[in-house]
């Protein structure tokens, strides 16, 4: 990805800097009648530039912005039929959920996931594919669904290799982004923006979007969270 400096962000207006992604990964959610905090999130993975199928994803979901995912093999009691999570035919869903691994008086918690494995054909560069599904109980009627997601794209070459062995750094990595369908300019009651207003609120937004990426806590290393959840859970077992 080709990062901007400040320095440089008003060239982003006239194209000579943008930012490139391998992967683009969005969602939509759909709220889910029962209990009135819970949604249906499909996500719709692109393989823009990544140069290499996509085999393994992992998107997770914050300690604090979500109870439980649903079709976790660790609930108690377990999810309802049909309620755990799906993939296009060919890739292997697991969702894990967020759960506490300090306990009072301070929770403190690892992040749920939702991973998926292609046991057939790929992502190729240039192809989109959606239908990656999970439904997703959020902790009370005042949170309200995060509008960005962390991802790794996986290397599945570390499936196969060495357990002990140091696990290869993800082949991508970002942030999932939130998709809301807005009505046309025009209709709708929506009033276009005059062009002058509009080029100061792009700006705005700009330097908005640079001070977000300042303040976001790194990007994950090691060990995709699908080994990191089973191994934390493993432990908490153990005693």
């Amino acid at each position: 990805m080709l990062k901007c400096s400040r320095a440089i962000i008003v060239s982003l207006v006239i194209g000579t800097c943008s930012p490139a992604f391998a992967t683009t990964i969005t969602y939509t959610a759909t709220p889910v009648p029962s209990p009135g905090t819970s949604f249906s999130l499909d996500f719709t993975i692109k393989n823009d530039m990544l140069l290499v199928p996509i085999e393994w994803f992992t998107i997770e979901f914050e300690f604090d912005d979500f109870l439980t995912l649903r079709g976790d093999p660790a609930l108690s009691p377990p999810s309802a039929p049909g309620d755990g999570p799906t993939a296009p035919t060919d890739w292997d869903p697991f969702v894990s959920s967020p759960f506490d691994v300090c306990g009072p008086p301070v929770p403190c918690g690892i992040p749920g996931i939702y991973d998926a494995l292609a046991f057939g054909a790929p992502i190729g560069v240039g192809e989109t594919l959606g239908g990656f599904t999970v439904i997703v109980d959020l902790p009370d009627t005042t949170t309200t669904i995060a509008e960005m997601l962390y991802f790794t794209i996986n290397d599945p070459a570390g499936l196969y290799g060495d357990p002990d062995a140091p696990f290869p750094d993800p082949l991508d990595e970002g942030y999932a982004t939130l998709f809301t369908p807005q009505p046309p300019l025009g209709g709708g009651g929506v009033t276009p923006i005059p062009v002058p207003a509009g080029i100061w609120l792009f700006l705005t937004g700009l330097v908005l979007v640079w001070q977000t990426r300042s303040l976001m806590p790194p990007l994950h290393t090691g060990k995709p969270l699908r080994q990191q959840n089973q191994l934390a859970r493993a432990a908490i077992s153990a005693g």
